[in-house]
């Protein structure tokens, strides 16, 4: 029987209308690790929170061998509203239902700033939840997990999200953590710790097929030793 590896995250694993498929590094893996069987759960937006419910209802039934995991984006990312309360979701409901996000949003973008403590998911919540989820796996029979740093955004992206760099070390900060708590199990890369804008699409934050190719040099690095 193959060994299983399971890969997990979120859009930057996905292709997309300027990337693709063939230059995910989720196919330049399958197509030079023939000898392994590779299983992919990409989400769009994941967040923490979601990856522990997800092992519960999908990731620990693939009895996986070696899990390569790449999130916090989103979880990071500062917002001008906490997207995940009850009074925020009421109220794009009846934007959207109203057909007005455009005129909405052009007027939050003048009336609010992105705050930097204002996010999808909490510090706190960022490391609980992901701690969670590296325990089921171990005690799941996963014998390694490669976990991705948090990659950085675009000088575009930037711009317009001043506080994100700094929310992004903050977040890689947990898993450093992590990764030294369970260092016989978790490998801490960063892949693309030197990308520059050239690696991104036009959105500043999705890699693009250069910086595909970095997120699959540093995983190969790592997997090439673990075989």
């Amino acid at each position: 029987m193959k060994t299983k590896v399971l890969c997990i995250g979120d859009s930057l694993c996905l292709p997309r209308e300027e990337v693709k498929y063939e230059d995910t590094w989720y196919y330049l893996l399958k197509e030079k690790y023939t000898q392994l069987e590779f299983v992919c759960y990409f989400k769009r937006a994941l967040l923490m929170s979601e990856t522990n419910n997800f092992f519960n209802i999908y990731y620990q039934f693939y009895n996986p061998q070696i899990v390569v995991w790449e999130s916090g984006l989103t979880d990071s990312a500062p917002r001008y509203f906490p997207r995940q309360t009850f009074r925020w979701k009421v109220c794009m409901a009846i934007v959207k239902r109203l057909n007005l996000e455009k005129q909405f949003w052009s007027i939050i973008k003048i009336t609010h700033t992105r705050n930097p403590k204002r996010t999808d998911t909490s510090i706190e919540e960022f490391e609980k939840y992901a701690e969670m989820l590296i325990n089921n796996f171990i005690n799941n029979g996963v014998k390694k997990i490669i976990l991705l740093k948090v990659e950085p955004i675009a000088s575009s992206v930037q711009k317009k999200s001043p506080f994100w760099m700094d929310n992004i070390a903050k977040y890689n900060q947990v898993y450093e953590k992590l990764s030294q708590k369970y260092d016989e199990k978790v490998i801490l890369i960063a892949p693309k710790a030197k990308a520059t804008d050239d690696c991104f699409i036009a959105d500043g934050y999705h890699p693009n097929s250069k910086g595909m190719k970095m997120t699959f040099d540093g995983i190969d690095e790592v997997m090439k030793d673990l075989l």
